[in-house]
């Protein structure tokens, strides 16, 4: 990761962003490890077992497999609906992030994950299928 991205290439109003970005983090993690209980530091917990995960999605264009580099623009479309928070984009303009709320493992907590997630992807795929030819 990384050595793909000319450093050059990124702007001061991007450098300032992605240090933030990584301070809030920091002071996530750093909340979280010390017991933190604040909706930014939600801290490691020993009552139910909940899963939470991360996805990387690659946008590809359909006709020819080649990355697709319009994460901005099924981002932009995403944008009004009510998982948009849970979007974001990731380091190369041809990937999508994920992060789906964490989900209790009890019952039919993985049953109700995998609706979630279904529900996610297909809505992302209609996006990107909205964003035209080559995404």
């Amino acid at each position: 990761m990384g050595q793909e991205v000319d450093p050059d290439a990124l702007g001061p109003d991007q450098l300032r962003e992605h240090r933030a970005k990584l301070v809030q983090g920091l002071s996530a993690l750093s909340g979280m490890l010390a017991g933190d209980r604040s909706p930014v530091g939600r801290a490691f917990d020993s009552g139910a077992p909940e899963v939470g995960l991360e996805l990387e999605l690659v946008l590809a264009d359909p006709a020819t497999w080649a990355p697709a580099r319009c994460n901005e623009d099924v981002l932009a479309r995403i944008a009004g609906t009510p998982d948009a928070a849970l979007w974001g984009p990731e380091i190369s303009a041809h990937t999508l992030e994920l992060n789906a709320p964490p989900t209790t493992l009890a019952g039919s907590g993985l049953a109700e994950l995998e609706r979630g997630l279904r529900s996610r992807l297909d809505a992302v795929g209609a996006r990107a299928r909205e964003a035209g030819p080559g995404c």
